[in-house]
């Protein structure tokens, strides 16, 4: 049970932010899909991603097939605007159910609203009598392909229903860039704070969550060309290294010694490996790349301790 408990306040602390960077690992988005209408993601031959995008670019839906583990199932809803800025994002998950977020900005401040779920609710009024059914949602996820059945499930139609509140608010400065933040629950309390400042090549970052008494400085350093090259928080720190301008090496260390190490080759401009390290283990895992005519990824495999795995891409184009 407590570990049921401590996986729902991860995922309910989490998920602004992960709706906020759209994830990329989770999703397995590419940086760049213009003309691309629909990315198909197999692992062993067998689907597990399907990504569909707008003539923009933009991802629109996506689902993901048991791709984290059996019984897990996640969609994705993307609403933009003429001007390409999200408009809201709709997450639904085979043991958490349907999440809402609504984004609304001006120059001065982005505000993000959400829907008050059930497991929320219970959540924060009565931690003690939570009871949770993992895959709960499974029948009703796995049966959402598309835009429509998705809009039409019970569990989103039932969250429509619920109180709509304030989410977060991200504070900009004239330059459009972030100087603060504040995160809410659904009692208009606020349960985190974030502060920016730029100082000419760094950028600090002081973060503070009062549901759980967390507090950290964050001091990113940025090259003259804008690259970040370095990452500090507490005993923690990652560097960058570049070269003709692609990321070639990050490392992560801890007190001082580092602990990792990933190295990143490219030929022609494209990655074809990536090298990961673990310094302390001697542990050595490879992921390699391969191409289509237009340039898009077409195969990666890896190799992890569980053995090999080829995760192929098929892609439909506007």
């Amino acid at each position: 049970m407590l570990k049921t408990k401590i996986a729902i306040i991860l995922f309910l602390t989490s998920f602004y932010v992960k709706a906020q960077n759209i994830d990329k690992d989770f999703m397995w988005l590419s940086d760049n899909n213009d003309g691309v209408k629909q990315i198909t993601i197999s692992k062993n031959d067998k689907i597990g991603i399907i990504q569909n995008f707008n003539r923009n670019g933009k991802p629109y839906f996506i689902k993901n097939s048991e791709f984290n583990g059996d019984k897990v199932f996640a969609v994705w809803y993307f609403q933009w605007d003429n001007e390409n800025n999200m408009k809201s994002l709709t997450f639904a998950h085979s043991n958490v159910g349907v999440e809402i977020e609504i984004y609304s900005s001006d120059k001065k401040t982005n505000k993000t609203y959400t829907y008050l779920t059930k497991e929320t609710e219970n959540f924060v009024n009565n931690v003690d009598d939570l009871e949770f059914n993992e895959f709960s949602y499974l029948d009703e996820i796995k049966q959402i392909n598309d835009t429509i059945s998705l809009l039409k499930s019970k569990s989103y139609t039932d969250l429509l229903k619920r109180k709509k509140y304030l989410l977060a608010e991200t504070f900009l400065n004239d330059k459009q860039k972030e100087i603060s933040s504040k995160t809410y629950n659904f009692k208009k309390k606020v349960e985190s704070t974030s502060s920016t400042k730029y100082q000419d090549n760094k950028i600090i970052v002081d973060y503070s969550n009062n549901t759980f008494g967390i507090k950290n400085s964050t001091i990113k350093e940025i090259d003259s060309e804008g690259n970040l090259i370095s990452e500090i928080s507490g005993d923690n720190s990652t560097k960058y290294s570049y070269q003709n301008k692609k990321l070639t090496e990050k490392l992560i260390s801890e007190k001082g010694k580092v602990i990792s190490r990933t190295t990143y080759i490219y030929k022609d401009n494209l990655l074809i490996q990536e090298i990961y390290e673990d310094v302390q283990s001697g542990s050595k895992y490879v992921d390699k790349y391969e191409y289509n005519e237009r340039e898009k990824l077409s195969l990666k495999t890896t190799n992890r301790d569980d053995g090999e795995s080829e995760y192929k891409y098929e892609y439909v184009y506007w």
